[in-house]
């Protein structure tokens, strides 16, 4: 019974040193005190932050393990729970946040893509708008100048006319005056004519800007 109380006592005396033995071992860890300096510093509460902390835990665990390979698994894996244990805290609050700003993130994401969309129409129908403002002018410009050209082929025909009526009224035989009768109905004709082409002319624009 002695011995067995003398064996007990030794065995959890050395169940401490090892304990403590591997707290100091993995509290000497890069890759460990990179992981803790993390959590102060909030560095894992942005989006994917929960991705980045599973593997930052993983590789303190790898680093731990290979660290102290000498060593059987019972007798480090005691150290290595208890702290899975305090992680898993933090895990789920580092979680939770990164689900949040994930969420926040797609909201923004869709609003900024609606608001692209709106602005790409706004855009669109200015450009629309401007195309179409610059067409009704160059119409408006045709227009005159159709006018004018109009008015002086009017004008000039005016006076044909009137000077072959003069002539006409000087002419003393009837056949002379028929054939420049005739001659006045030839020119009011082709008059006649080439107000239809303009007006064509004017009505095929019109089409090609509207379709």
């Amino acid at each position: 019974m002695e011995m067995n109380s003398i064996w007990q006592e030794l065995h959890n005396q050395n169940a401490e040193e090892i304990e403590k033995y591997c707290l100091n071992v993995l509290n000497g860890l890069t890759s460990y005190n990179n992981l803790q300096a993390e959590l102060q510093n909030k560095g894992y509460e942005v989006i994917g932050g929960h991705r980045k902390f599973k593997r930052h835990v993983e590789m303190a665990r790898k680093e731990y393990e290979q660290a102290l390979h000498n060593y059987e698994q019972r007798e480090i894996g005691f150290v290595w729970r208890n702290v899975a244990d305090e992680l898993s805290f933090e895990e789920n609050k580092i979680l939770e946040k990164d689900e949040k700003l994930s969420n926040e993130e797609r909201n923004r994401e869709k609003e900024e893509i609606a608001k692209s969309i709106e602005r790409m129409m706004l855009k669109m129908s200015e450009e629309n708008q401007k195309a179409f403002d610059k067409q009704n002018k160059q119409l408006d410009e045709q227009q005159i100048k159709l006018n004018i050209e109009r008015e002086r082929r009017d004008k000039e025909h005016h006076e044909r006319v009137k000077d072959l009526q003069t002539k006409i009224a000087s002419l003393e035989t009837k056949d002379d005056q028929n054939k420049l009768s005739d001659q006045i109905t030839a020119i009011q004709e082709k008059n006649m004519q080439q107000r239809k082409e303009a007006n064509r002319k004017l009505e095929k624009t019109y089409r090609l800007v509207l379709f």
